[in-house]
This record gives C-alpha cells, sequence and structure tokens, in this order.
C-alpha cells in the first residue's frame, strides 16, 4: 500500500471503470471516483485530491460519504482540524444512522488531537 504504482493502478482503473460503465449503480460510480480522490492524496498530491472531492459531492451531493472522506484527507493528511470538522458537519447534516456514527467517530477523533 506504500507503493505510489499501485495508486496511479487504481486511479487508472477507478477512471476507467467510471468510462466504460457511467451507467452503474450510483454507489459504485461515487466509491470508484472516491477512491480516485484518496489515491490523489496518497500519492501527495493533495490539490488535485481535493479538486476530486469537490467534484465528488457536487455531483453526489445526498451521499455524506464524499464529505466524510474529504474531511479524512483535511483531518489525516493535511492536518487542518477546522476544515475537517466544517466537512464531517455537512456530512452529518445528510447522513442516516450508519454514517452518523462514523462522523461522530471522526468528531471525537478530532476532540482528541486538539
Amino acid at each position: 500500500m506504500k507503493d505510489p504504482v499501485y495508486f496511479e493502478k487504481r486511479i487508472h482503473y477507478c477512471r476507467e471503470f467510471c468510462k466504460y460503465f457511467p451507467e452503474e449503480e450510483e454507489l459504485i460510480i461515487h466509491n470508484m471516483r472516491r477512491a480516485i480522490a484518496e489515491s490523489y492524496a496518497k500519492l501527495d498530491q493533495f490539490e488535485e485530491a481535493e479538486r476530486e472531492f469537490e467534484k465528488l459531492v457536487q455531483d453526489f451531493p445526498g451521499n455524506p460519504w464524499g464529505y466524510i472522506g474529504w474531511g479524512d484527507l483535511f483531518f489525516d493528511e493535511l492536518k487542518d482540524f477546522d476544515k475537517a470538522r466544517e466537512l464531517y458537519e455537512k456530512a452529518l447534516a445528510i447522513a442516516d444512522e450508519y454514517e452518523i456514527l462514523a462522523v461522530k467517530e471522526r468528531l471525537e477523533e478530532l476532540k482528541e488531537e486538539r
């Protein structure tokens, strides 16, 4: 998982999947696109990762996992805890029961970091 080639191949695979199967279930397309954004983050291409997350939440505004993943970028990689909190709170506003637990766990971790 530390070899950058893995993440480059993941980006390529996910882009190709979305290109060849655009009518696939929304959740699958969302997860593929989130994987692209997360892969850019793992490659330390943070601006590209943020662009991908921004497009993701624009295209899937009702799916909190775009905001959660974007918040994780700021929490884990960029250490901008205020921005992470803001994104987690956006996720919380549209989350269901399971997702609420995931967001609350992250918000608790933010408190521990401070």
